[in-house]
């Protein structure tokens, strides 16, 4: 179903006068919405991935937090409605002003987010071919992990992987 929006746009014209012009914009659902992973599916995979990276690298495994995955779900659905990716939430927040509000207690903690990846195995490779986002996934500082993914309102699927430590 398409969505109409009226914006008003105020052009200056001539000293302190403006005038306000309407403009009118439909904005259509996408046509090709990608499918929503199993969520449990998805999570056990991307473990299993990121651990055998962190065993070639000679680190220990990490584990499913639930109380991670639940912060980076809202977080995947507060990019999916903006259709953005990013590292900022709600209210501007971080990761680290989000884990507090969460009254997740960490001692360290860091995130991986990405979008349009139809898989986990394709989100996971785009983190890796990322120096930032491959430091995270081999840092020696955690072991705690949590996932959130969620189709936005453009139809793609945005993902959230966070790490900590307790």
């Amino acid at each position: 179903m398409a969505r109409r929006a009226l914006v008003r746009l105020a052009l200056r014209h001539g000293p302190q006068r403006h005038v306000l012009v309407p403009i009118y914009f439909t904005v259509s659902p996408p046509r090709h919405r990608q499918k929503l992973p199993s969520f449990s599916a998805s999570q056990a995979r991307l473990l299993q991935l990121t651990n055998r990276l962190r065993a070639r690298h000679r680190l220990g495994p990490v584990r499913i937090s639930n109380g991670l995955s639940k912060i980076a779900e809202m977080h995947s659905r507060y990019q999916g409605s903006r259709a953005r990716s990013s590292h900022k939430g709600r209210r501007g927040f971080h990761l680290k002003d989000r884990l507090k509000e969460a009254h997740f207690e960490f001692r360290y903690a860091s995130e991986n987010v990405a979008a349009g990846q139809p898989t986990v195995d394709e989100a996971f490779r785009a983190w890796k071919g990322s120096k930032g986002h491959l430091r995270n996934m081999l840092s020696p500082r955690v072991d705690l992990m949590g996932l959130g993914l969620s189709t936005g309102w453009d139809g793609r699927l945005y993902w959230t992987q966070l790490f900590a430590s307790r």
